[in-house]
C-alpha cells in the first residue's frame, strides 16, 4: 500500500535539477580571472585555482574544529570576497576602483556577480528534469509541505532556483553553506526538522545519494525515497537500502529506488 507523508524533504542536484559542473576546466579559470581583472584584482588562472582551493581548504578546517563535525561546508561567497580583497596585483587602470574602498552593499553585488558568473562558466549540464515542477505543485495542492536540504553554495544555488523557477515551490530552503556543514552530518536534518515541529514519522527523505541523503534520513528515524538518477546497480542498491531499513528500524520507514519522480508520490 502507498504510504502517505505530510513532509517531503529533497535534496536539489540530481534529484530535482539535472547538473553537471566542471572546475578542472582551464578556461574556467582563465575567463574568471579576465573578468576579474578588467574590475581591479588581477590573479593569472593558476594562481587563483589555487587561492580559491586553498581558501575553502581554510573555511573547512576551521568549521570542523569549531563545530566539532566531520562534514563542513565552506561559503563561496566568503572565498569571492576575500579574493577580491587581496589579489595578488591590481590593475591601476580599472574603473571600479580598489574593493577595498567598497562599501558592504557594493562588495555583497560583486561576490554576487564573480560567484555566478564562476558557476555558469563551470556547468556543462543544467536543466530540470521533466516532472520535476509537477511534481512539486501536485504535493503542494494536495496540502503537503515541502523542504530543500541541499548541499550547496547560496551564491550558486538560489539564482539557479530563481531561473528555474523552483525558488518559491518550498516552505522553507536549508542550504549547506549557510548552516556551515552538510549532508550527511546529522544535525543538518535535525536543524530542519526542530524548526518546524516536523514529527519524524510524518517526513520523507527524496534523494539520490544513498549515504548523504538515505543513511543520513535512516539515522534520523526519518523514511527515505531514492531517486536512481545516478544508476546504482541492483546489487548495491539492495545493499544501501537494507542498511538503511537497520537504522530506522521501529520509525515505520518505507524505501524505494525509483528514477521518475513523478510516479514514487
Amino acid at each position: 500500500m502507498k504510504r502517505e507523508f505530510k513532509n517531503y524533504i529533497f535534496d536539489l542536484y540530481a534529484t530535482l535539477i539535472r547538473i553537471h559542473t566542471n572546475q578542472k576546466m582551464p578556461k574556467l579559470w582563465q575567463r574568471t580571472a579576465d573578468l576579474m581583472a578588467f574590475y581591479g584584482p588581477v590573479y593569472k588562472p593558476m594562481e587563483m585555482k589555487k587561492k580559491y582551493r586553498e581558501l575553502i581548504r581554510r573555511q573547512e578546517e576551521s568549521i570542523t574544529l569549531s563545530a566539532g563535525t566531520k562534514w563542513p561546508e565552506a561559503d563561496v561567497g566568503d572565498v569571492f570576497r576575500e579574493m577580491l580583497l587581496d589579489p595578488p596585483r591590481m590593475n591601476r587602470y580599472a574603473g571600479a576602483g580598489d574593493p577595498k574602498s567598497w562599501d558592504e552593499e557594493r562588495m555583497r553585488e560583486w561576490v554576487r556577480v564573480f560567484s555566478y558568473t564562476f558557476r555558469v562558466n563551470s556547468r556543462i549540464v543544467f536543466s530540470l528534469y521533466s516532472d520535476t515542477i509537477d511534481t512539486l505543485k501536485a504535493l503542494r495542492s494536495r496540502g503537503k509541505r515541502v523542504f530543500l536540504l541541499s548541499n550547496a553554495q547560496e551564491v550558486f544555488t538560489v539564482p539557479e532556483m530563481q531561473v528555474l523557477g523552483l525558488y518559491d515551490l518550498f516552505d522553507d530552503i536549508f542550504i549547506s553553506s549557510i548552516h556551515r556543514i552538510r549532508k550527511p552530518e546529522l544535525l543538518f536534518m535535525d536543524r530542519l526538522l526542530q524548526k518546524h515541529d516536523l514529527l519524524r514519522e510524518e517526513s520523507v527523505m527524496i534523494g539520490n545519494d544513498m549515504e548523504s541523503d538515505i543513511m543520513m534520513a535512516a539515522k534520523c528515524g526519518v523514511s527515505g525515497i531514492h531517486v536512481n538518477t545516478d544508476h546504482y546497480s541492483e546489487k548495491d542498491l539492495r545493499s544501501g537500502l537494507s542498511k538503511a531499513r537497520e537504522h530506522a528500524a521501529g520509525t515505520g520507514a518505507v524505501f524505494s529506488s525509483v528514477e521518475n519522480l513523478h510516479e514514487i508520490l
